[in-house]
């Protein structure tokens, strides 16, 4: 944004117009998410890169403009009420950050077209926090926050070595021609999506405590599918596409066989020992689409597997303390694949003797779950 501001300022300069005019008249548009702290230390960030841009040009400061929007890459096409959520914590961001403007998107965004309630939501939450919570009160409800001050001055020495890198590349024009900005965008996605697919960063609803049964929210026309782009062309994108990819296809399958992909949650000794890891089991190939059987546990691999045989079940997941995993998983792994389990899983780390005895995958917090997931796919024969 200030690497654009500059050049359209050389644009007028070069037109003859003297900066003391135009620069007056500059406006920025921002995009603020689900994080409050850095979007807010963003928007803070923004009016000390500008006022340094006019101390550079030796122009008499004046306030920069800046219109925050909720950003798209946050919002979620399912369980979209989260998004009410996020886009809350996004005005509270743009709000305490001084945004002279903002506007947010209706929570079904993602979805189509929103409905005229989802529209009046975009709009209560702005007068909510605005006029229960008072946050127009304030003059500058973040100043004096040490930390925030902090994020936002490290925010704006690193934005501004990068805006110093666009202008040794010849400027905006040049940088987009010559693919910096294309390479620096597609670097920090990259990783993004790494920490979304390991579920470092949460995605609500999404790839954390996913709902299959939810209810499809009302649109008024659906969404259509982007034109695929040019090469090196910027595109916007959402976090939640890959998964959503996921629960899309599985979606597809329920329609037209009537069931859902699932797994065999093999719960293994008491309730105690396996309801951590069944539940985070659960959560995590239900973000995919795959339904978890649920069960009160079994007492052995034996019980497992015959509960294995009689569900609908094609792949299970072995789950319990790391006791009870030296005591009954090697026997409980064999047990799942003479009762015809096409893989077995594991909830916890590697184990080189429990591979031997059959468990194909370990799931761990860390591990690529969206990997994980797309090969679960891939064996239970979910097409994309």
């Amino acid at each position: 944004a200030l690497a654009c501001a500059v050049t359209y300022l050389r644009w007028l300069e070069g037109a003859g117009i003297p900066l003391a005019t135009p620069v007056n008249q500059v406006a920025m548009v921002l995009s603020v998410d689900a994080d409050m702290f850095l979007s807010a230390a963003k928007l803070r960030a923004a009016r000390l890169l500008w006022a340094r841009v006019q101390e550079a040009m030796d122009l008499t400061p004046a306030a920069l403009k800046l219109h925050a929007e909720a950003s798209w890459r946050m919002m979620s096409r399912r369980d979209p009420h989260v998004n009410l959520l996020r886009a809350t914590a996004a005005t509270f961001a743009a709000a305490t950050a001084g945004a002279d403007s903002l506007t947010m998107l209706p929570f079904t965004s993602a979805i189509g077209l929103p409905d005229r309630f989802a529209r009046r939501m975009a709009r209560n939450v702005q007068l909510v926090l605005g006029e229960e919570s008072h946050l127009g009160h304030v003059a500058d409800p973040a100043a004096g926050s040490g930390f925030m001050d902090g994020v936002a001055h490290e925010m704006a020495t690193e934005a501004w070595r990068r805006f110093q890198e666009i202008e040794a590349a010849g400027g905006m024009i040049e940088a987009l021609s010559g693919g910096i900005i294309q390479k620096q965008i597609a670097e920090t996605k990259e990783a993004r999506a790494k920490n979304i697919a390991k579920r470092k960063d949460a995605l609500t609803g999404v790839s954390e405590f996913p709902h299959l049964a939810e209810t499809p929210a009302d649109v008024l026309a659906p969404l259509e599918a982007p034109a695929a782009p040019a090469a090196d062309t910027l595109m916007p994108y959402r976090l939640s596409e890959p998964f959503e990819a996921l629960r899309d296809a599985s979606d597809q399958v329920t329609q037209t066989s009537g069931a859902r992909p699932k797994i065999l949650l093999a719960n293994l000794g008491s309730v105690a020992d396996f309801t951590t890891r069944a539940t985070w089991a659960a959560n995590v190939f239900e973000a995919g689409g795959i339904e978890a059987l649920q069960n009160d546990g079994f007492e052995d691999g034996a019980a497992a597997a015959a509960a294995f045989a009689q569900s609908d079940a094609e792949v299970a997941i072995l789950c319990s303390s790391d006791e009870v995993y030296q005591a009954k998983a090697a026997e409980a792994a064999k047990a799942l694949t003479e009762a015809g389990a096409k893989h077995v899983y594991l909830a916890g780390r590697p184990d080189n003797g429990l591979s031997a005895a059959g468990v194909g995958t370990f799931v761990y917090a860390g591990c690529d779950i969206l990997a994980l997931l797309n090969d679960a796919h891939a064996l239970l024969g979910v097409a994309r």
